[in-house]
């Protein structure tokens, strides 16, 4: 094989290597931004449904963000928690949500995401379990610790 022929080959195996690299981390960047999304969908909802749901501790504003399934559970439990974090009271400072767990599985997602507050008798969290199954992100679990 002479000289030019082999240059030739040598530049056409560089020229597949780069291509295939750039392909490769296109999609891994594609893979991450969506991660990255799903992850600030998840805080921004947990925003909304904690300031929501601690205005008034009313059960109702959990009800159009919540899986079915929870929200019948909760409601068959005759919303027995609901009275226990009503006597917080609202709280004086709510800081923004974050998001320490997110997984995302052949389409299906889990997640969950804590708001620190400090209510009148001292600090806590609401932290969310979230599912999402069907391309929604809902809450399918909620609780108050402090």
């Amino acid at each position: 094989m002479n000289k030019p022929v082999k240059i030739i080959i040598i530049i056409a195996v560089l020229a597949l290597v780069a291509v295939g690299a750039w392909r490769a981390t296109s999609f891994f960047s594609g893979v991450f931004d969506d991660l990255f999304a799903q992850s600030r969908a998840v805080a921004a909802l947990s925003d909304k449904a904690a300031t929501a749901i601690v205005a008034d501790w009313d059960p109702q504003s959990l009800k159009a963000l919540a899986t079915p399934d929870y929200f019948a559970a909760q409601e068959q439990a005759g919303f027995a928690a609901w009275k226990t974090y009503q006597l917080l009271g609202k709280p004086v400072t709510l800081k923004p949500c974050t998001v320490p767990s997110l997984n995302i599985t052949n389409g299906r997602g889990t997640a969950s995401a804590s708001c620190a507050a400090t209510f009148p008798s001292g600090d806590g969290a609401i932290s969310f379990d979230y599912n999402n199954d069907g391309g929604e992100w809902k809450i399918a679990g909620f609780k108050v610790a402090f």
